[in-house]
């Protein structure tokens, strides 16, 4: 055949049909897929869907996906967005950032994650929070959402203290622009925001895992009796409306002095208690070691919970806490747990040893917790003798024969066994 004929009858692989590309595109080694889409502008759009499934939405991102983009196309392949708001101190420049990437969430309509992280003035928290839940109810991946994410810092702009809330709001609402204005809205105040955030909130039907960081939001473990708390409760509704709920996450920096005064006679709405009991997994990440108080209340308001994760934001702040001969006790209230992840017992006034933490385990079983086959114990503990600190892991699996506990050690930690106390 000529040249000139094979030429002629040379394909591209680009002058395929679409679907045949995209099916080779799947057999490519991820090394070969990357070289392939570095080789033209055209060929990294074409792999993106392949590629990616994750992004991180901001300003940049947003007008690549727009129409015409060099990534539009993809945008139904898309399944997971990190919004990631500006945290700077100019709320101008937050708001409008914020708003424009809440605007752009509606690019994406096949989203089963979705991660929002900003920043708002402390007087303006629950305006921006509705804003920004009654506009992601007009998204049609809420009904396919299985896992949402929810990280808010906040920022006080009063000038003295104590500065009414009103007059703080008036005045940085007064310098926003007209968008933003319309954006945040009039002040609403505290006695209807859970009114209209339960209007404004989106339905979650799909919705499996839900994870929930800011400072001074109540966990599970606690009621909000407190007003600064209570302000933070409001974090809970929009997971009211997902019927399906099954994982939980809360981030919270509170001072235990705090915790332990809030008014019991002031605990959380129904709704959110009956949101609670469905939960089956929960992680708490806290300043304070629960109390005996709040293991009991966890095993009231989550009576399906199998697995149990509480670590300490800052472990130094128990060096002197006592936990009694038999640390974490009352975690046998929970009977369906399975799997369970504590503080270690930093301050135990004596030598601990794999036999003594083994003895504290098959305790709770023997106590009712028959489903138990995994305690870990982590976190750090003070040298006295050098003046350091070590992470210590211990972890305690149920062997397959007779039930008995076998202790599995990192290999960061050290657990003292009855000779080398005997030694000492």
């Amino acid at each position: 055949m000529a040249e000139s004929e094979l030429k002629e009858h040379r394909r591209n692989l680009l002058d395929l049909p679409v679907e045949l590309v995209d099916e080779i595109l799947k057999d490519l080694p991820p090394a070969d897929l990357r070289r392939f889409a570095h080789s033209s502008r055209f060929c990294y759009s074409f792999t993106l869907s392949a590629r990616f499934k994750s992004i991180i939405l901001n300003p940049v991102s947003i007008e690549v996906f727009r129409d015409g983009g060099l990534c539009a196309r993809s945008r139904d392949s898309i399944r997971s967005v990190h919004l990631k708001g500006s945290k700077t101190g100019n709320s101008e420049k937050n708001f409008h950032e914020l708003r424009a990437c809440i605007e752009a969430l509606g690019l994406f309509p096949n989203l089963k994650e979705l991660r929002l992280s900003y920043r708002t003035p402390k007087e303006m928290e629950a305006n921006t929070y509705i804003a920004v839940m009654s506009r992601i109810a007009r998204y049609e991946f809420c009904n396919t959402l299985e896992h949402l994410e929810l990280r808010v810092s906040t920022k006080s702009f009063a000038n003295l203290w104590p500065e009414p809330w009103p007059s703080v709001y008036s005045r940085i609402y007064s310098s926003l622009s007209a968008s933003n204005q319309e954006f945040i809205g009039e002040l609403v105040t505290q006695i209807k925001v859970e009114q209209l955030i339960k209007e404004k909130s989106p339905k979650f039907p799909a919705l499996r895992s839900a994870s929930i960081s800011r400072h001074f939001i109540p966990t599970p473990l606690v009621n909000p009796g407190t007003r600064r708390l209570q302000r933070s409760e409001i974090y809970y509704i929009p997971l009211t409306f997902a019927p399906n709920i099954r994982e939980l996450t809360v981030e919270s920096g509170e001072p235990h002095n705090i915790m332990i005064s809030c008014n019991d006679n002031q605990g959380f709405s129904t709704e959110i208690l009956n949101m609670f009991s469905q939960i089956t997994d929960l992680k708490i990440l806290q300043s304070t070691v629960p109390s005996e108080e709040q293991f009991e209340r966890l095993a009231e308001r989550l009576p399906n919970l199998e697995t149990l994760d509480i670590r300490l934001s800052d472990p130094r702040k128990q060096e002197n806490r006592y936990y009694g001969p038999y640390p974490f006790d009352k975690i046998c209230e929970s009977r369906n747990l399975k799997k369970v992840t504590l503080p270690w017992p930093a301050d135990y006034p004596r030598n601990i040893n794999s036999n003594l933490i083994i003895g504290w385990v098959s305790r709770w079983k023997a106590a009712g917790v028959s489903g138990l086959n995994t305690v870990m114990f982590r976190d750090s503990r003070y040298i006295h003798h050098n003046g350091t600190r070590e992470n210590v892991i211990v972890s305690f699996t149920t062997a397959a024969r007779g039930g008995e506990w076998e202790m599995v050690s990192q290999p960061d930690t050290h657990v003292a066994t009855s000779d080398e106390e005997d030694e000492g």
